[in-house]
């Protein structure tokens, strides 16, 4: 199950600690690649913040914030609305970390790639709609959005879906559910969970794995609020940390068709 992307994801989130312990030593202002209330992202975007919403203008692929800060980030906590006009063509790595106030986010069928992280911590986000234009999208792009109700890729989208009004982002091609939240009903075609798909998603209490799933990935890391699950004899790969930091966790069934769990994958279930 750990493939090129899984690793890339790993490294871009190893990058973002290294950034933070960055502007710790040398001072947040020299990560800041702009102030005021206007900028530039890349080489041909340029933002606007006002009345509390942030809109995206141009044409092209948006800068990744791994390195450094987005140039809005001064204004991270006044951020309740995001709007990406038409012609922009990426959401970079973080581009919209740590916006607790974020409550809703506008996407054109113009954007192909969403990257790790684009919506992390973004709390007060309920839900989001991916456009079918989308070819490349990264799960754990919505780690600790702990309120999302809704995951919805609309029709027509060739690489993901979210087959029987599931909540969430399945890849079509491997059946594998990359991106989920707490009212998220896994599909009995469901394969495989990957990981991240429901990471530090702590106010899920519950979740019904189908018989169709056979690997579960790092999947539940963080999710305090679970407090039982049951895993069904179809599965035979518990991969490593899958359930690290359940600290509600307080009952777990294995089947006998398991024959792998990795390190650490009830670390932390106290």
């Amino acid at each position: 199950m750990k493939n090129f992307t899984q690793i890339n994801r790993a490294l871009v989130a190893k990058k973002k600690v290294l950034t933070f312990l960055l502007a710790l030593v040398v001072g947040a202002g020299t990560v800041f690649a702009q102030s005021g209330t206007c900028g530039k992202d890349g080489d041909n975007l340029t933002w606007t913040l006002s009345g509390g919403t942030l809109t995206i203008s141009g044409t092209g692929e948006m800068d990744e914030w791994i390195l450094q800060y987005p140039s809005w980030y001064p204004y991270v906590s006044s951020i309740k609305s995001v709007v990406i006009e038409s012609g922009v063509t990426t959401i970079g790595a973080f581009a919209f970390a740590g916006c607790s106030a974020l409550a809703s986010v506008v996407i054109p069928n113009t954007v192909i790639n969403i990257f790790d992280g684009v919506f992390d911590g973004c709390s007060s986000l309920t839900s989001l709609t991916i456009p079918a234009s989308v070819n490349l999208y990264f799960g754990g792009a919505l780690r600790n959005c702990s309120n999302l109700t809704s995951i919805i890729v609309e029709s027509g989208n060739t690489k993901y879906d979210s087959r029987d009004n599931c909540n969430a982002v399945i890849e079509t091609a491997t059946n594998t559910l990359i991106e989920g939240c707490k009212s998220t009903i896994i599909p009995n075609s469901v394969t495989s969970i990957g990981n991240l798909a429901f990471y530090k998603r702590t106010s899920l209490t519950s979740v019904t794995i189908p018989g169709s799933v056979t690997d579960i990935g790092t999947a539940f890391s963080g999710c305090s609020g679970l407090t039982s699950i049951t895993i069904p004899n179809s599965v035979s790969i518990i991969e490593e940390r899958a359930f690290r930091d359940c600290s509600g966790l307080t009952s777990i069934t294995i089947p006998n068709s398991v024959t792998s769990i990795g390190n650490s994958a009830f670390a932390g279930c106290i």
